[in-house]
């Protein structure tokens, strides 16, 4: 078996510099994940897809995260901190299958049931029409910057106002708690548009896992 790629988030450092730099916590983070990608195991967005889409069909929208997320993985890291980079792709796909498609970015907050604000970050997910593909929140519990146990299934599906939710189940510090997962523009009641044109600079090296 041909040897994985591996992409470092430093532009002026291979991959194993990069991680040689890094604090230890998260060079065991890479380790575990290395280690996956060498035994085929890494999570796939498909596996956990909340799937309530007219677009293409049930397998192909598999395929098409599946494949993304295949790409995206190659950063030494994994993917719990490329969102933007998973977007932008996500999105080049959908034009080249002649889709009208736009990377947007945003500001994602989980909400426990009884609307408290458990975790927020920035974020970045695609429109297409009245559809939203949020495909990387599978990887997650990965990234150091998310509480414990914080779990979000990827979403295709529609959305209203600027705003999608997902009504799911989670557990968080061992609690089991009803969620809704609600993404806009911080600030407004509008969306942003992911500027693509413009190179996403490279995380500082004590930042590897935030988004």
């Amino acid at each position: 078996m041909p040897a994985k790629r591996e992409i470092s988030p430093a532009v002026n450092l291979a991959a194993d510099e990069y991680v040689s730099l890094i604090p230890e916590p998260l060079r065991g983070i890479i380790s575990t994940i290395r280690a996956a990608k060498e035994a085929d195991s890494r999570s796939r967005p498909s596996s956990a897809l909340i799937d309530h889409s007219n677009l293409l069909t049930l397998g192909k929208r598999a395929a098409l995260l599946d494949k993304v997320a295949e790409l995206v993985d190659e950063n030494v890291a994994g993917r719990s901190d490329m969102c933007l980079q998973f977007a932008a792709l996500l999105n080049l796909a959908f034009q080249h299958l002649g889709f009208d498609s736009r990377a947007v970015s945003g500001t994602a907050t989980y909400l426990s049931s009884k609307g408290n604000g458990i975790f927020t970050w920035h974020h970045a997910w695609v429109r297409v029409g009245r559809e939203v593909i949020d495909g990387n929140t599978d990887s997650l519990s990965e990234n150091i910057m998310v509480p414990n146990g914080l779990q979000a299934p990827p979403y295709w599906g529609p959305m209203k106002d600027g705003t999608f939710f997902v009504n799911i189940r989670f557990m968080f510090n061992g609690a089991r708690l009803a969620f809704v997962k609600g993404y806009r523009l911080k600030g407004t009641g509008k969306q942003g548009e992911l500027p693509l044109e413009e190179p996403v600079p490279p995380p500082a090296l004590a930042n590897v896992s935030g988004v």
